[in-house]
């Protein structure tokens, strides 16, 4: 999206944000301002002008294209946005490239699109894309569109490291967010467990940090708030947190590997002054270095995929364990069973 909008102009599509935005809010909360007259006396809503900024750059000098997370960028989240940003490059180097349906990514074929209709796409710059899974998803679409690439692969290379444990445990019946409360304090018990065995001498226990996956925004922000309240500082990271803030990742300080040398001072190693729950969705499980200090991943929610789970599962240290919530019996518990199933297929 940045490249969009450095190729385009800052405010590019604002227009069109605003106009998905009124059809969220629906006609009910419009007709609770005053309708504006025209001259002819009918009604009609006054136009609301953006202003689009000059581009940044151009795109007739590309000569190679490198897509990295090439799964992510597409799937049905950000593909329109990935290839609407490679059909312009190649209409600015002068062989425009056909417009596909957002169909043509579904694993589900399309009815209406057959083998003879689809149209290989070939663009006019060098075109490399890097993954560390193949989802079939986007396998479908590079059979279909892009059957010249050559495709280097490793098959089932992405594991679990077998140092890595799993454990899968069950939901109470009750409230949830307590479920995981109790758990973060099982695995800093047993941290205390071992500073008493193999302390050499006086100082503070080094609570270890977790990672906790949620499928939704709103359970990120909901779990936060109620571990803050019951005394353990929680960071909430999701797409549109306020803690996100350009260019930096102070807000993850603790979280992430550092070069120097690891921060000292009072209050690092007690949870209630300090951040030692990182709460999030998939937003954090790729392309970053997470610190040997996050010794243990819990996964709320089951993943869509198992991709999603290796993914997730890899913010853990290699000798720490993923933790995977589900119900054991009663409705639900069928969909626990499978993950388990599946879980285990990946492991070592």
């Amino acid at each position: 999206m940045k490249l969009l909008e450095m190729e385009c102009g800052r405010g590019w599509n604002w227009e069109e944000r605003a106009r998905e935005r009124a059809m969220r809010i629906g006609k009910a909360k419009s007709e609770e301002h005053e309708d504006v007259k025209d001259e002819d006396g009918g009604n009609k809503e006054p136009p609301r002008e953006f202003w689009v900024d000059e581009p940044e750059m151009g795109l007739e000098n590309v000569q190679w294209v490198v897509v990295d997370e090439a799964d992510v960028l597409f799937d049905p989240d950000f593909q329109e946005s990935t290839r609407m940003f490679l059909a312009d490059i190649a209409a600015a180097r002068g062989q425009p490239v056909p417009v596909i349906s957002p169909s043509a990514l579904s694993s589900t074929p399309d009815p209406e699109v057959t083998t003879t209709s689809i149209q290989s796409i070939s663009y006019p710059f060098n075109f490399l894309l890097t993954s560390a899974t193949i989802p079939t998803t986007l396998a479908t679409y590079l059979s279909n569109y892009h059957s010249s690439l050559t495709r280097l692969a490793s098959p089932r290379l992405h594991h679990l490291p077998p140092t890595l444990r799993t454990e899968h445990t069950s939901w109470t019946g009750g409230n949830k967010n307590a479920d995981i409360e109790r758990r973060i304090r099982r695995v800093w018990a047993e941290d205390a467990l071992v500073h008493s065995k193999t302390a050499t001498g006086p100082g503070p226990i080094k609570l270890s940090k977790v990672l906790v996956f949620c499928n939704k925004r709103s359970k990120v922000e909901q779990l936060a708030a109620f571990l803050d309240g019951r005394g353990i500082k929680c960071v909430a990271l999701t797409g549109g947190a306020e803690a996100r803030k350009r260019g930096s990742n102070h807000h993850l300080d603790g979280f992430l590997k550092t070069a120097g040398p690891a921060p000292t001072g009072l209050g690092l190693c007690d949870p209630a002054q300090t951040p030692h729950v990182l709460s999030t969705t998939s937003l954090l499980s790729r392309g970053l270095d997470f610190s040997l200090m996050i010794k243990h991943v819990f996964i709320v929610d089951g993943p869509g995929n198992m991709i999603d789970f290796l993914h997730r599962a890899g913010g853990a240290d290699e000798a720490g364990k993923v933790v995977v919530f589900g119900r054991a019996k009663g409705r639900g518990s069928g969909r626990t069973e499978e993950v388990k199933q599946r879980v285990r297929a990946v492991a070592g």
